[in-house]
């Protein structure tokens, strides 16, 4: 059950045409947020999104390895539906 937001998430970009490095980088980075926070992915809420992307933060990554982590999860839970504003207002506040 956990993969299947994934999945259905991956599958139109299979079928637009995304390359496979790409889509599977996108199953990669959401498959690491569900592992590190513990929970499916659409159980994640705000605090726990919040703490995630602080732990990346706080890696010495560089900027845009965060900003391209940060890209999918936003992609992700907006084609999920899920309560975007405040998860996008939270992926742009750690942006900066």
């Amino acid at each position: 059950m956990m993969e299947d937001k994934i999945d259905a998430f991956v599958c139109p970009l299979e079928a637009g045409g995304r390359s496979s490095r790409t889509i599977e980088t996108y199953r990669w980075r959401l498959t690491k947020l569900r592992e590190e926070t513990g929970k499916p992915t659409v159980e994640i809420s705000a605090e726990d999104l919040d703490q995630y992307l602080a732990d990346i933060r706080s890696r010495n990554l560089s900027p845009v390895t965060v900003a391209t982590r940060t890209q999918s999860i936003k992609t992700y839970f907006k084609l999920c539906g899920k309560d975007v504003l405040s998860l996008s207002l939270r992926l742009r506040l750690h942006r900066q």
